[in-house]
């Protein structure tokens, strides 16, 4: 499976706004929100964002249980390794700036661009 090969296809206005509730919102809240302290003096970057990234990590295969026709792309090594790199980018956003938003919007813009022009599901065809 080709990760990022230039396919621009067609993500409807609704789809985009559902992207940014589910996953960007609904992942940041939980993962970068509860998950990832605001930065402290007495924590470093690895102990602040390493929880949060790990539970963000596990938390994609484990969607395969309810989601089985995204499975494949679920707990696929190289898409995982693309969640961890993201997850990271997005918790030391989360550590630098204190808070949720601009990871928000990070996760969305990625979700959004990865299905609307490098060939990603979409989110009807990952429910099956």
């Amino acid at each position: 499976m080709g990760w990022l090969v230039w396919a621009p296809g067609g993500v409807v206005p609704r789809d985009a706004l559902m992207l940014l509730v589910v996953p960007a919102l609904a992942e940041e809240l939980v993962f970068r929100g509860l998950l990832t302290p605001v930065r402290s003096r007495d924590q470093t970057v690895l102990r602040a964002v390493l929880p949060g990234l790990g539970f963000y990590i596990l938390w994609h295969p484990a969607q395969a249980l309810w989601l089985a026709a995204a499975a494949p792309v679920l707990t696929d090594p190289v898409f995982l390794s693309l969640v961890a790199a993201l997850g990271f980018g997005l918790g030391l956003l989360r550590w630098a700036s204190g808070s949720i938003w601009p990871g928000v919007i990070v996760h969305w813009a990625v979700v959004l661009g990865w299905q609307a022009l490098l060939g990603g599901p979409s989110l009807r065809a990952m429910a099956g």
